[in-house]
């Protein structure tokens, strides 16, 4: 009974956003480029992958953890625009930052004799 009602109270909030969804005004979410416009941008990720190999029977436990960090900043120069409104852009990469740091491995990069520059 409660799954018949939860079913019926989801069908008619779908229902009632379909229905509202198509009163508001619309907007042009399209990029006007226009030639020789420039833009500076910075692009960031991180990602963290942790591994864990467990065997309980012989009491052994492997486990390691990657994290990597890239930055990147580039600037945009838009070349032409042609009728249709598609651009060309010239993309210069000014500065790129690539960090990865294996934690617990054979080949720990935290370890001083592993880092770069280490003396």
């Amino acid at each position: 009974m409660l799954n018949k009602f939860a079913s019926v109270l989801v069908a008619v909030g779908m229902l009632s956003v379909l229905l509202v969804s198509g009163c508001g005004p619309s907007a042009d979410l399209s990029l006007k480029f226009s030639p020789d416009h420039t833009a500076r941008y910075k692009a960031t990720t991180e990602t963290t992958k942790l591994f864990r190999f467990d065997q309980p029977n012989l009491g052994k436990l492997k486990e390691e953890q990657t994290q990597s960090l890239i930055e990147m900043d580039f600037t945009q120069t838009i070349q032409s625009v042609d009728a249709d409104g598609n651009a060309t852009a010239r993309i210069t990469v000014n500065d790129l930052k690539i960090d990865i740091v294996n934690y617990g491995g054979g080949n720990d990069s935290l370890r001083k004799e592993n880092r770069q520059g280490a003396s």
